[in-house]
């Protein structure tokens, strides 16, 4: 008898360090024979770089979100911010409705496929 086995991965930094040496979580759902037309997926959190001299409205993920209104999840110094009321989103470019202040922290944790 054939058993898979699939394992699911986070992959990204965490939500508290600046530090890009810091080594990623990684998390993967891999497909198999056994699960036809299963693409891999992983979840990435990112910390979004808010460092440059004065405020910000847009932001540039490191990968495409898969469907981004329901696994988009977007904080600003840790609160939720709303789709479509606080944030639109193109492929990769995150538009917030409104200026974010020099070194805000900004995370961003999504669904993505390779």
């Amino acid at each position: 008898m054939n058993t898979s086995i699939h394992k699911v991965i986070i992959k990204g930094v965490t939500a508290h360090s600046n530090d890009s040496d810091s080594p990623p979580l990684y998390t993967t759902l891999n497909s198999s024979p056994g699960l036809p037309g299963v693409k891999p997926a992983a979840w990435f959190q990112e910390l979004l770089d808010n460092n440059a001299p004065g405020d910000k409205k847009v932001y540039t993920l490191a990968h495409t979100p898969y469907s981004p209104s329901v696994s988009l999840m977007i904080y600003v110094n840790g609160l939720l911010q709303r789709y479509s009321i606080d944030y639109t989103i193109c492929h990769r470019t995150i538009t917030f409705s409104y200026f974010i202040y020099e070194g805000a922290n900004v995370n961003a944790i999504y669904l993505y496929q390779d």
